[in-house]
């Protein structure tokens, strides 16, 4: 769920609620969360005032956004004809990162970049 839908769910479970309009089951099916993650929601809210995603633990990420744009941009100027090791070399350089090529590849990845078309797509049948 997203921000807003999260603080919209959580008014209307409150007012539901408070009123016996709906109960929380049904609340919960319509907006299709499970009735255990709604009662959170609500006592989130009810608690805080607040039901804004917070930040996660763990370690952060070694490659932000703005890196992502930088790689975009590297990877338009090569026209994608680079191995990621070029590119993990070519990204170092610009940013002053010290980056491995596997860093790259998975950030790409992660990031819905699609890779070079497999060899047996490219196959006659």
């Amino acid at each position: 769920m997203s921000d807003e839908d999260r603080v919209a769910f959580a008014k209307l479970a409150h007012l539901s609620t408070n009123l016996g309009v709906m109960s929380m089951t049904e609340l919960c099916r319509r907006w299709g969360i499970g009735r255990t993650h709604g009662y959170r929601v609500l006592a989130r809210y009810r608690e805080e005032e607040s039901v804004a995603a917070r930040p996660r633990s763990g370690r952060p990420r070694v490659l932000d956004d703005e890196d992502l744009n930088t790689l975009a941009r590297i990877a338009d100027s090569t026209g994608g004809y680079v191995t990621w090791e070029g590119f993990a070399e070519k990204f170092n350089k610009e940013t002053g990162k010290n980056v491995c090529a596997k860093t790259v590849y998975n950030s790409c990845k992660e990031a819905g970049w699609r890779t070079a078309p497999s060899m047996s797509s490219s196959l006659p049948r």
